[in-house]
């Protein structure tokens, strides 16, 4: 109706009519490209709002995650320093503890991030959606640097884990694993040693793998660089933690 009016106004001269009805068209094109960009900036606004939150919900599990990977590998490295003291000794006066921590010195948990939202963030270009305090406290570098699954390598392929391994008896290592291993939560994470930890094996086994474990010469050399590595590994994930922290903190505060 407008536009037949419009028309109507040129044939009949109306230049008073053709500008009003100008201004109205211009300033209902206005209205609406504001309309059309106040909805899209409001529906961008949601989007962040949702993955950000996601992304909040998977930090805060992989917080516990590392600080449990923290305390994990802290009992690791302490069982290799009492290792290494006991092989120095003239005499070790509990062979239980002493197989136990010789084992469990060359032990790795391994506790993937949850990347979902984060990958989903990547893949869609969606960076700009994080509040910029988040960006900054660097959860991206948590993610694209993958520590946890190094630390397990790096473990993994250590000389004294395979020596150690070697030299204990198979009945000591069931004994071990069955008795005093690692500990589980519900969905077969790892969360720690089983502090009940009674070996139910004879002295004289015992006996013959502090034995066995004390006259290999090399198992001290391979031990004393494996704590190199266990040292260098707790440091990273305490930092992890931190990283976790000032993220989920930055994000907090924006919200």
């Amino acid at each position: 109706m407008l536009l037949s009016r419009f028309i109507s106004s040129i044939k009949e001269r109306d230049w008073g009519s053709i500008v009003v009805e100008l201004v109205i068209v211009v300033v209902g094109v206005f209205f609406g490209i504001q309309a059309a960009n106040w909805n899209a900036n409001r529906l961008e606004q949601e989007q962040g709002r949702l993955i950000t939150e996601r992304l909040l919900v998977d930090l805060r599990k992989d917080l516990v995650r590392r600080q449990t990977l923290t305390t994990y590998y802290q009992a690791v490295f302490d069982s290799a320093e009492r290792t290494v003291t006991r092989l120095n000794a003239e005499s070790v006066q509990n062979p239980s503890a002493f197989v136990v921590d010789a084992y469990r010195a060359s032990e790795y948990a391994h506790l993937p991030a949850t990347r979902a939202t984060y990958d989903e963030i990547v893949s869609t270009g969606s960076f700009g959606l994080i509040p910029e305090a988040a960006r900054q406290a660097g959860f991206a570098d948590y993610f694209r640097d993958k520590y946890s699954s190094s630390a397990r390598d790096a473990i993994r392929a250590s000389p004294y884990r395979y020596r150690v391994r070697r030299l204990l008896p198979y009945d000591i290592q069931v004994a071990i694993k069955t008795k005093c291993g690692d500990m589980f939560n519900e969905y077969r994470e790892v969360i720690g040693f089983d502090t009940n930890c009674n070996l139910e094996v004879s002295a004289s086994q015992l006996n013959e793998a502090v034995e066995v474990l004390r006259s290999d010469l090399d198992l001290l050399r391979d031990l004393r660089f494996h704590i190199s590595i266990l040292n260098a590994k707790t440091m990273v994930f305490g930092g992890e933690v931190r990283i976790l922290e000032a993220s989920i903190e930055a994000i907090d505060k924006a919200n």
